[in-house]
């Protein structure tokens, strides 16, 4: 699985055609949540196409 704990990452990745497979809490903070993706060179492609375009 690829965890990831951006809600905008999440939302990126989902507009992009992947689907969130499970969600859980954070074992830092339960207030947080951890979304998981089916883990593959694709979606790692769209990860770091994603943290290259963002604004911050």
């Amino acid at each position: 699985m690829c965890p990831v704990r951006s809600l905008a990452l999440a939302n990126y990745l989902c507009g992009h055609g992947y689907e969130i497979k499970k969600v859980i809490d954070s074992e830092k903070n339960p207030q947080y949540k951890i979304f998981l993706f089916e883990d593959n060179k694709a979606i790692h492609n769209s990860i770091t196409t994603y943290l290259t375009n963002r604004e911050v």
